[in-house]
């Protein structure tokens, strides 16, 4: 009750202590045609006649051109007063203009923090002695107008870029404002913070008064929209670490290792190595050794770590793809305490690992401890390390280990101590809304008792990232900033966050493989304290009603607090003894009562229109907007059931059919008259999606969908049905591209009818077909055998065919370790489906010609 409270009062303190963030103006960076404008007098010009102030915060860039306009005050149409900034090592200079004459001047010294630091600006006119006073930081210079301008009436008021019939300028000055306050003598007083805003406008805080902004750039914005800073693109994958000491981040490939500095927002570095590689297995991982400022390289089933030699440019050994590692997704990280690496959970060779690996740099062995008795088995989890102690969140796994019984989504915390492996469990989340799985590593905010993990639903091909807070004592969670898209394909996609402490950013590594087959790893950066994307957008009321606004919120304020300081006196006199969460045989399972909050995260880039049915159903409308929600389970069944027949029977579906599958409890007229109903409903939804046909011909209801909508199954089974025809003409490139349709998971696994199986057993035995059609292939190479058959046994877990093909070529690359592995846990597998042992020998399988 008492963390109730004070959120609540944190929640009153931000409405009203909301500190402004700043206009960035757009300035020589760009072309003139992008350059910002910020109008105080779009609708009415100002009456300034008795006397005026206006204050406001000044950040001067450096840039290649350091002169322009900082403000343009344009009077009666016919008169200008200035304020005009030129910076040229050592010095800076500000100039008060009227008309065409240079009235004041202050010059001061550069100082290195100009750029930080806000320079505070000062303009007064006195009308009694006709007087103007500018004020820049603590020096203040007096200008008498004697008659220059006879009367401030009619003003015109612009920051930067000026757009007038006679004073236009677009030499702006580079330069970010906060706080405009202008003061009528005897009048008005209004107050631009320049913080939340419209899409173009902004109003001041005392009287709704309008600006107009045209070109933007709001800093506020920075802390709700991922900024994409840099993409490399490859053929292969790629590895990342991130130095924290240095604010860098390293990307290494087989040849090449590309360096981006955070602190010049830029690649600074790309050196080809002189000799050898990373490791390079698909669950290899990159990392860098603060302690020992080196940047590592290691495969979990290798007894060396790599590390590269900057002064000679090269790694120490060359090291070769392994197709099937056993720890794909684990996390990682360096012990505080001891140094040593340490590596938790992962997937491979269908199993899910909860094993807690240690290597010693000292003794350079692996160590390892098994978890999985208080720790269920998972991938996809996000780890991160606080004083001394490890925090495991999430991810996705099953209680066995096994991929075939029963995964499942995990939304629990963990802290672990890695040096006497005492683990407690601190709280688990109820999630009610849509699955997700989480980055690799968390930030933690120890001050605040809180982290930071990026999370994406897993069973869309189509993703996206968003990140997360989470309590670290309660399973309290919000949802902060707009998303990153994301191609999710399982293996082969990451992401990963870090904390940039210089910059005081986010830092997001996203690496992705496209449909054309190309590995892109992006850079994301967002500035802390990360907001909603809510929190950005300025709330438009009249004048007349600000003052009553603040008047109920401080009202709703007092009886809030006097309500929750009642319900709290009134559970002290009655609550019991809170219970602990005891450490049980090194484990705790008490859980806190669940308390979610919970945004709906705002997707980035637009989607298109697509109806996915692999790995989920999922349907997307023209806007780009997620409209599955609307889907009612009979109008889902019945665009699937349609749909489906329409792809593998071509004509279609007939009206008795569907009515026997969903009305078969009513009466013909009663049952026809749902039909038509439902029909109807399904054609208006459709029309969200784009341009979709349903179609009712000769009896059969058939629905066509138009090339500008994307269909999975629809792809899939076209792709499965011309490798049934002619499986040579396939190139390897093609192949890998059927093998991530494939991969986007099984077809409508949350569809659990009778009537669907046969559909399901259909997709699956036609996708195994061509599968065995294009190992028939002489020419594909021994890796592509691997992938094919991993597919295979994606689809079916004891395919004895694949597991065969797949031990033998394993044992061809020289893989025999693998191979065995393969063969074990397809023996575990068959045993614990079939409940008896599988006959063959892993000798029997290597030797089969």
């Amino acid at each position: 009750m008492k963390q109730t409270i004070i959120y609540i009062l944190s929640l009153f303190i931000l409405i009203f202590d909301l500190k402004a963030e700043g206009l960035y103006f757009q300035s020589y960076e760009v072309n003139k045609d992008l350059r910002t404008t910020l109008n105080l007098t779009p609708e009415e010009t100002l009456s300034l006649a008795k006397g005026f102030s206006m204050d406001f915060d000044l950040k001067l860039r450096r840039e290649k051109h350091n002169f322009g306009y900082i403000f343009r005050m344009i009077i009666n149409d016919n008169q200008n007063l200035d304020l005009v900034v030129r910076s040229s090592s050592p010095s800076r200079s500000y100039f008060l203009i009227i008309g065409n004459e240079n009235r004041l001047t202050y010059s001061c010294e550069n100082n290195r923090q100009d750029d930080i630091e806000w320079t505070h600006i000062t303009i007064c006119y006195t009308k009694g002695n006709d007087e103007l006073t500018l004020k820049i930081g603590d020096t203040v210079q007096k200008l008498k107008l004697n008659g220059t301008i006879p009367s401030f009436t009619n003003v015109k008021l612009f920051f930067g870029e000026t757009k007038h019939h006679i004073y236009s300028t677009t030499d702006v000055a580079p330069m970010t404002i906060r706080n405009i306050e202008l003061k009528q003598t005897g009048g008005k007083h209004f107050l631009w913070e320049l913080c939340k805003h419209c899409k173009n406008e902004i109003r001041d805080k005392y009287h709704n008064t309008k600006a107009t902004v045209t070109h933007p750039v709001w800093l506020i914005d920075q802390k709700a929209h991922w900024k994409k800073c840099a993409t490399v693109s490859a053929t292969q994958r790629h590895f990342w670490a991130f130095n924290e000491k240095d604010s860098k981040i390293y990307i290494a490939g087989p040849q090449n290792l590309y360096i981006y500095d955070l602190d010049l927002n830029q690649f600074f570095d790309t050196i080809v190595s002189k000799n050898g590689s990373c490791f390079y297995s698909d669950a290899a991982r990159l990392l860098f050794d603060s302690g020992k400022n080196k940047l590592l390289s290691y495969e979990i089933d290798s007894t060396h770590i790599e590390s590269f030699d900057f002064v000679q440019n090269r790694w120490e050994s060359k090291h070769s793809t392994s197709s099937s590692p056993r720890f794909w997704h684990h996390n990682h990280f360096i012990s505080s305490q001891d140094s040593s690496l340490y590596c938790f959970g992962g997937y491979g060779q269908h199993l899910y690992k909860s094993i807690l690996k240690k290597f010693s740099f000292k003794t350079k062995q692996w160590q390892e401890k098994d978890l999985s008795s208080y720790i269920t088995p998972r991938y996809l989890a996000a780890l991160g390390q606080s004083s001394g102690k490890v925090y495991i969140f999430g991810g996705y796994g099953s209680q066995t280990g096994e991929q075939q019984v029963s995964p499942r989504y995990f939304y629990d915390l963990y802290e672990l101590n890695p040096q006497n492996y005492v683990i407690k469990k601190i709280w688990e989340y109820d999630n009610l809304e849509n699955s997700f799985v989480q980055g690799n590593s968390m930030v933690i905010d120890s001050e605040k008792k809180c982290f930071y993990t990026l999370c994406y639903p897993s069973e869309k091909y189509h993703s996206y990232i968003y990140l997360n807070k989470f309590s670290l004592e309660k399973p309290i969670r919000t949802i902060l900033a707009d998303s990153i898209p994301f191609l999710f394909n399982d293996t082969e996609s990451m992401c990963d966050l870090y904390f940039d402490k210089k910059s005081n950013k986010f830092i997001a590594l996203v690496q992705e493989l496209s449909t054309q087959n190309q590995y892109e790893i992006s850079i994301y950066s967002l500035n802390f304290p990360p907001i909603t994307h809510s929190e950005i957008y300025q709330l438009q009321t009249s004048s007349s009603n600000h003052s009553v606004i603040y008047f109920i919120s401080l009202l709703l304020f007092a009886i809030t607090l006097l309500i929750f300081c009642y319900l709290y006196k009134k559970r002290r006199r009655s609550q019991k003894k809170k219970p602990t969460y005891p450490i049980i045989e090194k484990f705790a399972t008490n859980m806190e009562e669940t308390n979610t909050e919970i945004n709906t995260p705002h997707i980035l880039k637009k989607r298109q229109s697509s109806i996915t049915f692999l790995g989920g159903f999922q349907v997307i409308g023209i806007n780009g907007d997620d409209i599955t929600g609307a889907f009612t389970p009979t109008l889902k069944n019945l665009l699937v059931l349609i749909l489906l027949n329409t792809m593998t029977k071509k004509k279609g579906i007939s009206s008795e059919m569907l009515i026997e599958r969903f009305w078969y409890d009513k009466n013909e007229s009663s049952a026809r008259n749902n039909l038509s109903v439902n029909i109807k409903r399904l054609r208006s939804l459709l029309e969200q999606v784009g341009p979709i046909q349903v179609v009712h011909s000769n009896g059969y209801w058939t629905i066509e969908l138009s090339d500008s909508i994307t269909c999975d199954y629809k792809n899939v089974s076209q792709s499965l049905e011309s490798i049934q025809e002619n499986p040579n003409s396939f190139s390897e490139n093609q192949i890998n591209q059927i093998l991530n349709q494939l991969a986007l998971g099984t077809l409508l696994p949350s569809i659990q009818n009778e009537w669907i199986d046969e559909y399901k057993s259909n997709y699956t035995n036609q996708a195994i077909e061509s599968l065995r059609l294009l190992l028939d292939i002489v020419s594909i190479s021994n890796e592509l055998k691997c992938k094919i058959c991993n597919t295979i046994l994606m689809l079916d877990s004891l395919d004895e065919d694949a597991l065969i093909e797949k031990c033998k070529t394993l044992y061809i690359l020289g893989r025999k370790g693998q191979a065995k592995n393969t063969y074990d846990t397809y023996c575990k597998n068959y045993l614990a489906l079939l409940n008896t042992e599988f006959k063959t020998s892993f000798s029997d399988i290597i030797q089969k010609k």
